[in-house]
């Protein structure tokens, strides 16, 4: 087996008897860990039938902690200079991802490690400060400040390690978030002054 995402190496491999090229590493170590694959199977159903609460809780969880950290871009357009003072986040939703099977990392006799991607609808809150440039002083003035809000899905991949036994639900031993870009689009932010006395 050899995994690559290199074009020559695919080429190579579709034309031996010998060889076979998988493109994604997680792929390819779930070849050899067929056995743990029922495992999980059962640990995402149970999951998806909102049947394993406490997996469903410490997903939630480990969620939320990550996003205290995530430090996204922010993509914003305003008629007047600004800088991003804060950016705060809140898990509204979350749900895996239909479209990316589960796939089985590592196993031993008592442990079972494998990766899911959760699609989760986060509620994004940018506060913004406001200045314009002072030609004569050369310095910032600052106009004041204000906070948009939107929402967006953002796609995390996780690795889980449940416990090999599944009794009535999983037991969670430790769950892992892979970092990714993400870019929240807050659009149009000048500021809401609000009425003109």
């Amino acid at each position: 087996m050899v995994v690559s995402r290199d074009g020559d190496w695919q080429t190579f491999a579709e034309s031996s008897k010998h060889l076979v090229c998988i493109p994604d590493l997680d792929q390819a170590l779930d070849y050899f860990n067929g056995e743990a694959r029922f495992v999980v199977g059962r640990a995402v159903g149970l999951l998806r039938k909102q049947a394993a609460p406490e997996l469903n809780e410490a997903i939630g969880s480990a969620l939320e902690l990550f996003l205290e950290e995530f430090d996204p871009e922010s993509d914003a357009y305003a008629s007047l200079e600004y800088e991003v003072e804060n950016l705060e986040s809140a898990v509204q939703h979350w749900e895996i991802v239909q479209e990316i099977e589960p796939k089985v990392l590592n196993a031993d006799a008592d442990t079972v490690v494998f990766s899911i991607t959760v699609g989760a609808i986060v509620n994004f809150t940018g506060n913004f400060r406001y200045y314009v440039h002072d030609t004569v002083d050369r310095d910032e003035v600052y106009l004041g400040s204000d906070s948009k809000d939107v929402e967006q899905t953002v796609r995390l991949p996780l690795t889980v390690t449940i416990e090999r036994n599944i009794d009535k639900e999983p037991a969670v031993e430790r769950i892992d978030i892979t970092p990714v870009r993400v870019v929240i689009g807050f659009g149009c932010i000048d500021p809401d002054w609000g009425p003109e006395e």
